[in-house]
C-alpha cells in the first residue's frame, strides 16, 4: 500500500480535518511533511459568526480555554471576537490531534 493511500486511510480513521494525502508529495520525508501539516493547521479558520458561536458552544461554552489561548498569543481584549476565539481553539485542537497521530504517520514514512 502506498504512503498516499495509508495517509488517506489514517485521515479517515482518526477523523483528522486536514487532508493528509493531499499534503503529501512523493519527495517528502517526515520532517518536511510534518512542517506542511503544521502550516496547513495555521491556515484553518472558523469563519462566520454563527459557525464560530456554534463551535464555541460545543467545544468551550465557558470560553475559558479559548480566552486562555488568546491571552497566550498576546491578543488584547478589544480585538477578540467569536471567530478569532473559535479559530484559536480549533487550531489548538488540530495541533493536539496531530500530536496524537504524528507517531503513526512517522512510522508510515519509515516503512
Amino acid at each position: 500500500m502506498s504512503i498516499s493511500t495509508k495517509l488517506q486511510q489514517l485521515t479517515e480513521d482518526k477523523q483528522f480535518d486536514i487532508d493528509l494525502e493531499n499534503l503529501y508529495c512523493n519527495e517528502d520525508d517526515f520532517d518536511e511533511f510534518n512542517g506542511k501539516v503544521y502550516e496547513a493547521i495555521s491556515y484553518e479558520e472558523v469563519t462566520y459568526y454563527y459557525e464560530a458561536m456554534k463551535y464555541l458552544t460545543r467545544e468551550d461554552a465557558s470560553l475559558s480555554e479559548s480566552l486562555e489561548l488568546a491571552s497566550e498569543y498576546g491578543y488584547e481584549t478589544e480585538s477578540l471576537n467569536s471567530e478569532l476565539l473559535a479559530t484559536l481553539l480549533y487550531q489548538s485542537k488540530l495541533t493536539e490531534k496531530w500530536g496524537d497521530i504524528s507517531k503513526e504517520v512517522k512510522e508510515i514514512f519509515e516503512d
